[in-house]
């Protein structure tokens, strides 16, 4: 199911609204209770434009996303796994043409991830997984240069910071006892600079 609606409340001011829902059932695949039995999704996104002026344009955007399923092993129902993913998305933008032939903007993005892992145990014991978050932001500047009517440079910034609370990164160990660790914050730079040509 979706929905999607474009609201514009004044000239240099548009709004848009997209919402979708969908839902699983897998109760007729199998007589045996075994594998996925049910999942569902769920997405909702606004995002509103503003013209500053001819040459100054913004943007901010907000995203909210859910999928679950629910699944189960052996026809005894021994036990059964609950599986939830929520993220929820912010970004702002900004993007001036201080000359005709020069272009520059500001992407910033903040995402938040939690991912969920519910037991049901029934006969045999089963230990609990533990929730998993992550947290990024990103930003984005960039220039654009145009050469000619075609064609042109783009010059990149990327900065990327992400935290984490997964145990497989925090403190994990093998069989062998090999223990992998890594650092649950991470940072990247990114520089690219590019030419395009337009057929």
């Amino acid at each position: 199911v979706r929905l999607v609606l474009d609201w514009v409340p004044s000239d240099p001011l548009s709004i848009q609204f997209v919402a979708d829902a969908s839902w699983d059932d897998y109760d007729q695949r199998t007589v045996n209770k075994l594998g996925p039995l049910e999942g569902n999704a769920y997405h909702f996104t606004a995002d509103a434009a503003y013209d500053f002026s001819e040459n100054v344009q913004g943007t901010i955007w907000y995203s909210h996303d859910v999928n679950e399923a629910e699944q189960a092993t052996d026809d005894g129902g021994r036990w059964e796994a609950r599986l939830r993913d929520t993220s929820d998305t912010v970004g702002v933008g900004l993007q001036a043409r201080p000359h005709d032939k020069l272009e520059v903007g500001v992407d910033l993005t903040y995402a938040d991830y939690e991912s969920e892992f519910d037991q049901v145990s029934g006969v045999i014991a089963t230990p609990a997984i533990p929730d998993v978050d992550y947290q990024l932001t990103t930003v984005n500047l960039f220039t654009k240069y145009r050469m000619k009517k075609n064609s042109g440079y783009r010059l990149d910034y990327i900065y990327e910071h992400m935290k984490t609370s997964d145990w497989s990164w925090t403190g994990w160990t093998y069989t062998d006892g090999t223990t992998l660790r890594e650092d649950p914050r991470q940072t990247v730079h990114f520089v690219g600079l590019s030419y395009y040509y337009k057929f």
